[in-house]
């Protein structure tokens, strides 16, 4: 992927300048040409976004540089500073200041570079030239063509393979940097797959962390998977889905079989999340603090809901463990299944419903979409998605993909 974008983009430059020069055919020679390229190359970037961006701040920096370039050839032209070059250097000078200032006020700095080099030109360059009024018009208008030029091409549909029929799957862990934040070289590449028509999606399989998370945008197209698929959280919509609910003579005979404190309960009532608890320690009370930052979550102390659809225990490892052993029976005689996750210095089970899996997201992703490949990426290249009939599946760590410059990975079809 990364050796065909870089292809395209060098593709794209090269036709950008090409129909430069042709255009400047029809001009009669009377502009010059090397702007126009310049500016075309300048603004073919690597996607549609960034070339826009670009060719904004190139426009409005040469508009503005050549506005003010054109107010100093008239100081310039009617003035004795024509006939001295120490004072015309030195008025060149004042006016770079005039420049950039002005692109502050107007709220535009980041078009100070564009605007200096095409005040250079014109005054530098062209300011003592019979005609500098007609150079400063046409270097505006070379520049000007350059760009939309640029433009037209970066947004031309060159023949290349589109994902359109694939699904990249995101463990949330991957696109976060060491401040645990979201890192924004993993969100470049996330906007690449984007715009070549691949859909995304994304899981967190630790409760917490989504938490804290929750309030920021992930660029995903499908509601981002919770806990190992226990439930899944729409940002566009602010709701929670989830897949089934456990029977509540399940969560009772769990409840049993577990020591109520430290344990919590997850149901969904009115679009809003109910967490329900009953004797709280201190490792419940930090849990409970986490979840606030949790959108739409309602806590509810000393009761445990009916029919919940994830049911939580927190606890050491081994304590889970012996937990996990002695509800063997019960979970399978139920339908449902226990996970067990690190959560900072303690562990947490979670208990969830057996059909309520990361593999029943993407499959409903998958059929509803109708996507014919899914891409897993994981921290540790361990498969976590099965492969599905109609469907193509390929692991890798996201981290190493993205820094693995110029490299496709070979198909692996089921």
């Amino acid at each position: 992927m990364a050796v065909q974008r870089i292809g395209m983009r060098i593709i794209k430059s090269a036709l950008a300048v090409f129909l430069c020069l042709m255009l400047n055919l029809f001009r009669s020679g009377e502009g010059i040409v090397f702007y126009s390229c310049i500016a075309a190359v300048l603004c073919i970037q690597k996607d549609v976004s960034s070339s826009t961006t670009v060719a904004c701040n190139r426009l409005i920096g040469t508009l503005h540089g050549g506005l003010i370039g054109l107010l100093g050839l008239l100081v310039i032209q009617n003035t004795a500073i024509k006939e001295m070059e120490v004072l015309r250097y030195l008025f060149i000078s004042v006016m770079i200041v005039v420049v950039i200032y002005t692109t502050l006020l107007i709220k535009q700095g980041q078009v100070s570079y564009f605007a200096c080099v095409v005040f250079l030109s014109i005054c530098v360059s062209h300011g003592l030239d019979e005609n500098p009024f007609l150079f400063a018009w046409n270097r505006i208008l070379d520049t000007c063509i350059g760009i939309l030029v640029a433009l037209f091409v970066n947004r031309m549909a060159l023949p290349f393979h589109r994902a359109s029929k694939r699904l990249y799957l995101f463990d949330l862990e991957t696109l976060l940097d060491e401040n645990k934040q979201l890192d924004r070289y993993a969100l470049i590449k996330l906007k690449h797959f984007r715009e070549r028509g691949g859909a995304l999606a994304c899981y967190c399989n630790e409760l917490p962390r989504f938490a804290a998370l929750s309030h920021l945008h992930f660029p995903t197209a499908h509601p981002i998977i919770c806990l190992h698929g226990a439930f899944a959280y729409d940002q566009m919509q602010r709701r929670y889905l989830f897949g089934n609910r456990i029977a509540a003579c399940a969560v009772q005979e769990i409840l049993t079989v577990l020591d109520a404190a430290d344990c919590f309960t997850f149901s969904l009532k009115q679009d809003l999340l109910y967490v329900s608890y009953a004797f709280p320690s201190d490792a419940s009370a930090i849990y409970i603090k986490q979840l606030h930052h949790l959108p739409d979550v309602v806590f509810v102390e000393g009761e445990v809901r009916e029919a919940p659809f994830l049911l939580v225990k927190i606890g050491s490892k081994e304590e889970l463990e012996a937990a996990l052993v002695k509800l063997d029976a019960l979970l399978a005689k139920h339908h449902v299944r226990g996970v067990i996750e690190r959560w900072e210095d303690r562990y947490v089970l979670a208990i969830m419903d057996e059909k309520s899996t990361l593999n029943y997201y993407v499959r409903k992703y998958c059929e509803q979409m109708r996507y014919e490949e899914t891409i897993a990426f994981t921290m540790n290249g361990e498969g976590q998605i099965d492969a599905h009939r109609h469907y193509v599946r390929r692991e890798e760590p996201l981290r190493t993909y993205l820094r693995r410059l110029f490299h496709d990975v070979r198909r692996r079809k089921s």
